[in-house]
């Protein structure tokens, strides 16, 4: 029976480090990313730009992170020799170490090997390259598109575990994670709630438990599909940037914080309001709060003053610049949070000019 060829314990050691420095490297939490502690900042010198050339930088990026990985356990291996823990190299291995550490060698050989087959010709044979092939033979004018799109301060950009993301632009859906990037246009995406499950709580989102979803992104048009696990209370802002509603199957059901919930009221009582005309020489802008959604009421005092009361609201001269949605958010921002039945009878200022409104004074464009 071939020996083990390390100490139990130190072998015990080896094995809890390395699964902790791969966890750290594969998976950083945010403080690495704050601190810069991450592949694509330490080796920004190799990798580029993200935002200078977001297409160039991810095939980059895959490659090294592919790299790197395979060469965790070789490394470490030859860690334990230099300090005299293991005798790990041998033609004929005799100890269980010994084969471990040809087989590592030769694993992070075929994966250098990949990764060379994968960069010859500007990354040609890229998964990122193919799948963008599927959209247009002209290859140039994608990637310009979609690096021009990238430097939109707009897109949404939605931070998961480790290196992995979701990045919705004006056209595009993708998802980075360690080894490869999906992208799906827009025109053709279907997106789905799937599964909904309760976390407990956790101290990051102020104790309360948290509704995960996992969300389905596809295209069946172009065979294209990703999955990701998003937090509930995002999913409004995900479903804004697609400009479609999202498809929830028949047995998730989808918790709705008490914020969502105001804006549904909130938007009940306005549609009751009168509405207000747009003069036909003003050109109506994107809502300043979404940027995503044309700008669709106004405040125009409709309440009567109570003298009693020492707060009356103001007339708003204000041109539209907000969509009912973000101004019902803004409205709920500066409600007392332990009293949330008062809310709709609450007051706020114009987020432009400060003039103090209530729910009554916001009317829809005509």
């Amino acid at each position: 029976m071939m020996e083990l060829g390390i100490p139990l314990q130190d072998l015990a050691f080896a094995l809890i480090a390395l699964s902790a420095g791969f966890l750290l490297i594969a998976f950083p939490p945010q403080e690495f990313h704050s601190a810069g502690f991450t592949i694509p900042s330490v080796f920004h010198f190799l990798v580029g730009s993200e935002k200078q050339n977001f297409i160039r930088f991810q095939c980059r990026r895959t490659a090294l992170t592919m790299v790197i990985h395979a060469s965790l356990v070789p490394a470490y291996l030859l860690t334990l020799h230099a300090y005299g823990l293991a005798d790990i190299f041998a033609v004929f291995p005799d100890t269980i170490i010994q084969l471990i550490t040809q087989i590592s060698i030769l694993a992070a050989l075929g994966a250098y090997s990949y990764v060379f087959y994968l960069c010859r010709n500007d990354f040609s044979k890229h998964s990122i390259i193919r799948n963008l092939k599927k959209f247009d033979r002209n290859l140039q004018r994608i990637i310009e598109s979609i690096n021009s799109e990238m430097r939109n301060l707009g897109n949404l950009h939605l931070h998961l575990v480790g290196y992995t993301r979701l990045i919705i632009t004006d056209s595009w859906a993708f998802k980075v994670s360690n080894y490869t990037v999906v992208a799906i246009p827009l025109s053709s995406i279907e997106v789905q709630a799937i599964e909904a499950h309760m976390s407990p709580g956790h101290p990051v989102h102020g104790g309360a438990a948290v509704q995960f979803v996992n969300v389905v992104f596809r295209s069946a048009a172009h065979g294209l599909s990703f999955n990701v696990r998003l937090n509930s209370t995002v999913l409004a802002d995900v479903r804004e940037r697609l400009y479609r509603p999202i498809q929830i199957a028949e047995d998730v059901a989808i918790y709705r914080t008490i914020s969502d919930r105001f804006v549904t009221a909130f938007t009940d009582v306005v549609r009751n309001n009168p509405t207000t005309s747009v003069p036909n020489d003003e050109d109506l802008e994107l809502c300043l709060g979404c940027s995503s959604t044309a700008a669709n009421v106004r405040l125009s005092k409709n309440c009567l003053d109570v003298t009693q009361e020492a707060l009356n609201c103001d007339e708003c001269q204000c041109r539209p610049m907000w969509c009912v949605t973000c101004l019902a958010r803004v409205f709920a921002a500066k409600q007392d949070k332990d009293n949330t039945e008062s809310w709709l009878s609450g007051k706020a200022n114009c987020p432009t000019c400060r003039a103090v409104f209530c729910v009554l004074d916001v009317c829809l464009l005509e």
